[in-house]
């Protein structure tokens, strides 16, 4: 019996926002911050979703080395 059993553990079927065609990147310093270019948010300045790139993907994920 595994302890951990209920965590979500990563795997490779599980597909990120890391690999998406929608992730725009923009630096800010020394930061870096990640954006959804499918999905808006009215709480930013420039309207996007921000994301991590460790988030699950969503339904509009597009893979960009199939493309």
């Amino acid at each position: 019996m595994n302890v951990f059993s209920s965590e979500v553990t990563m795997n490779n079927e599980l597909f990120t926002c890391r690999t998406c065609k929608h992730r725009e990147r923009w630096e800010c310093g020394s930061k870096i911050i990640s954006y959804c270019n499918a999905r808006h948010d009215n709480r930013t300045d420039n309207g996007l979703k921000k994301v991590k790139c460790s988030y699950v993907a969503c339904d509009l994920y597009i893979n960009y080395d199939k493309i």
